[in-house]
């Protein structure tokens, strides 16, 4: 019963989280421009949410889950700063909202750029304004911030886009008042589920149905009313030069 209900869970917020519905666009963007891999390893990977969108558009085959602690989904434990891979392991990798939780970002980046194949790619997003996360937040980036660091790393910028805009933000964090308002969340998604916490999450879920839809309004709103300098996170591409040497040196 409990499996069952976590599995409607992940369905659910797979369909009605605005979130996950612009990561899988940028995906499909990125198919656009001929970004093709056959071997992917994801970063963070926690229940794999994009797994069957990266096989269905970039052409993933292998594809290797990894995170940091162990799910039913995950296929490797492992840390994103000290990746067990040789180098030039992988054409592609992604991680999608996971940088802000490892202390030494910069670590992270240097280890997916060492892993990358010359002329691979590394697809992920992070957050800008956007509420403190429950397990270990340490950071946020401007698109502008994000560039540098990711050229200060050896990397180049193919696409990037910005998740949204003030009013997808602003209703982000209403979302996100209220699914902490109820007593008794999980200190982390790792944590197991009891059944009085299934009864909460459903209860939440319940209760956050207007702000999601809200959400989606925002993202509308945001596109016919602009506003620069203003939106939840972003959304990048970068490529390893075929002629990469190496990497900056940390200061």
């Amino acid at each position: 019963m409990k499996i069952w209900l976590i599995q409607l869970a992940r369905h659910y917020w797979k369909l009605v989280n605005p979130v996950a519905f612009i990561a899988r666009n940028f995906i499909s963007n990125v198919a656009r421009i001929g970004v093709r891999a056959n071997n992917c390893l994801d970063v963070g990977a926690g229940t794999v949410p994009y797994a069957a969108h990266l096989g269905r558009f970039l052409g993933v085959r292998d594809y290797v889950a990894m995170d940091v602690a162990p799910t039913d989904r995950c296929t490797l434990v492992g840390d994103g700063c000290a990746l067990p891979f040789r180098d030039a392991s992988f054409e592609l990798v992604v991680s999608f909202d996971v940088v802000q939780h490892v202390a030494n970002s910069r670590a992270m980046t240097d280890e997916v750029v060492r892993v990358l194949k010359p002329g691979g790619h590394y697809l992920f997003t992070f957050p800008f304004l956007y509420a403190e996360c429950d397990f270990h937040d340490y950071h946020r980036w401007t698109m502008e911030g994000m560039s540098d660091e990711l050229v200060r790393a050896g990397l180049e910028i193919v696409m990037e886009q910005r998740r949204g805009g003030l009013f997808f933000a602003a209703t982000l964090g209403v979302n996100w008042f209220i699914q902490h308002m109820i007593p008794g969340a999980r200190r982390s998604w790792r944590t197991e589920r009891t059944m009085l916490g299934l009864l909460r999450a459903a209860f939440v879920m319940f209760l956050t149905v207007p702000t999601l839809a809200l959400g989606w309004v925002g993202l509308l709103l945001d596109k016919l009313l602009p506003v620069r300098g203003c939106y939840m996170g972003g959304a990048v591409l970068a490529r390893k030069s075929v002629h990469h040497v190496g990497m900056e040196p940390v200061l």
